[in-house]
């Protein structure tokens, strides 16, 4: 008999790729795709896709969630996108009667991950967060703290405490630099006198932010797979390209970022399978800049490396934890994006 999943929020090529290698790689497995947008590629992709409901109505949307596992017996569900993993945890008694599981954490883990400072507040008070940032809650504050702030770092990061994907955020400098864009203008590197005239009224209806050191590099993608609090594995990994449109770097095992992780894990007491965004500071120790109580938009080139994420999750949905094996990652791969290729 097929061990049914559905894996939510699985739009556009990413969604494509992953379902291909799910199954390649999954035995007796049925993989059901959904979204709330009509996906037509997946019905060819998948063993079935579902439209689903929009989390803006929540009952309406766990009502036709609890219609959809019945009628194809899905044993487990797999959120796509933060929103459905938070409603879903609110849930999952109700999920669980059915006999479906949920690979997601209890809401009472999941409500640090709203905003965040909720998570920042939480690891600066553990010690696992070490530079400066704090929580702006003014216009009248943010003017003065900029002024101040600017004084002693060269650059500043402030975005919304909600913001996603890099929206809204604004890089201000002390030097006196020409206006730059990033992220498709959703991130902006800009000069001090030149942010308080021109783009300080975006943030109008956005308060609380968040004001912080700026941190170095690009961001790296870490995949997260745990299990009470403890570390199971992890794969960092290097976007080629905006958000790794053109693949990603799978990097080679780095006890330093596997510490921190592991650390993180234990801080929140994590299970389930998480997507990590990570930065270096100046000292090139890695901080958490954003933490996703979900599967990666870029999790298939983790598949496509060899590194069995979802056949370990399976395991864990089905209490088999003591099967998974450890794995290092010996050297880089270069992952290509789509096309599941590897280049040595």
């Amino acid at each position: 008999m097929s061990y049914n999943i559905l894996i939510t929020s699985i739009g556009g090529i990413r969604g494509r790729d992953l379902s291909l290698k799910l199954k390649e790689s999954l035995k007796d497995t049925k993989i059901f795709t959904g979204d709330a947008i009509f996906q037509e590629n997946m019905e060819y992709f998948s063993d079935g896709f579902i439209l689903l409901k929009n989390t803006k109505n929540k009952k309406k949307y766990i009502s036709h969630l609890l219609k959809v596992i019945k009628e194809n017996k899905i044993k487990l569900v797999i959120p796509g996108s933060d929103e459905e993993a938070i409603l879903m945890s609110k849930f999952k008694r109700e999920i669980k009667k059915k006999g479906t599981k949920v690979a997601t954490d209890d809401y009472k883990i999941l409500k640090h991950f709203k905003d965040k400072y909720s998570t920042y507040e939480k690891l600066t008070k553990n010690g696992l967060y070490k530079i400066y940032w704090e929580k702006i809650k003014s216009f009248k504050e943010l003017k003065s703290k900029i002024d101040k702030i600017l004084l002693s770092i060269e650059e500043i990061v402030i975005k919304p405490v909600n913001s996603r994907g890099g929206r809204d955020v604004s890089i201000v400098t002390n030097s006196n630099i020409k206006t730059k864009y990033f992220n498709y203008k959703k991130e902006v590197l800009v000069s001090k006198k030149n942010f308080l005239k021109h783009y300080l009224h975006i943030y109008k209806d956005k308060f609380p932010l968040i004001l912080m050191e700026r941190l170095q590099g690009v961001p790296l993608d870490v995949d997260v797979l745990s299990w009470n609090g403890n570390l199971i594995k992890c794969v960092v990994r290097k976007r080629i390209g905006y958000q790794g449109i053109n693949g990603n770097i799978i990097m080679k095992h780095n006890p330093k970022f596997i510490n921190y992780i592991k650390k993180i894990v234990k801080c929140f007491n994590l299970s389930w399978i998480y997507d990590f965004d990570i930065m270096l500071d100046k000292k090139n120790n890695p901080i958490l800049i954003e933490l996703n109580p979900r599967i990666s938009g870029s999790i298939s080139s983790s598949l496509c490396a060899g590194i069995p994420l979802f056949s370990d999750l399976l395991k864990l949905s089905k209490n088999k934890l003591t099967l998974i094996k450890n794995q290092k990652i010996k050297r880089n791969k270069i992952i290509k994006s789509f096309y599941c290729s590897i280049s040595k």
